[in-house]
């Protein structure tokens, strides 16, 4: 009977250690993203880029996603890569109209000192990315706020309108 006990007892120890963790260190998701960015980055072919965040998917799927856009001025090229986990590599299309504000690069201790990233939209109005996702677009011609996307505080766009007046 203990003997039966006993077995049972390491039978359980045994299971509990070998199964597989589940959680990644930050460490390990900072890697990956940089494995992914870079990935699809040498995919796309553009060198003044920008990289979306990226886009996880279930581990079912094995893939994750992420949109490269050319940077250069008036540029509307975008490439939508597909990033294959299993064989470690990158498939890209063209994803023309896309747009996505940019990876967030260092979160400021003062948000509202924060840079934004501007981009100009197809119709010429100017789209200001912030690094918590906040999107500010203003009017192309007059600095007017005409959409806000996102968790936006009201110095979101005040930082917007004073960028866009100094256009």
């Amino acid at each position: 009977m203990i003997s039966r006990i006993a077995a049972s007892a390491v039978s359980v120890a045994f299971l509990a250690l070998s199964s597989p963790a589940s959680a990644s260190s930050g460490d390990a998701w900072t890697a990956f993203d940089a494995k992914v960015t870079k990935a699809c980055v040498a995919a796309s072919g553009l060198r003044n880029y920008r990289a979306s965040t990226i886009v996880g998917f279930d581990d079912r799927m094995g893939v994750a996603a992420m949109l490269i856009s050319d940077k250069t001025r008036g540029s509307s090229v975008s490439k939508l890569c597909i990033y294959d986990k299993r064989a470690g590599r990158a498939s890209v299309s063209d994803a023309e109209m896309w747009s996505a504000p940019p990876q967030p690069v260092v979160q400021n201790d003062r948000p509202q000192d924060e840079v934004p990233t501007m981009v100009k939209t197809k119709r010429g109005d100017r789209n200001y990315y912030f690094a918590n996702g906040c999107s500010v677009v203003v009017e192309r011609r007059r600095a007017v706020v005409l959409f806000v996307d996102g968790p936006c505080k009201s110095y979101h766009e005040d930082i917007a309108l004073l960028y866009a007046a100094g256009d």
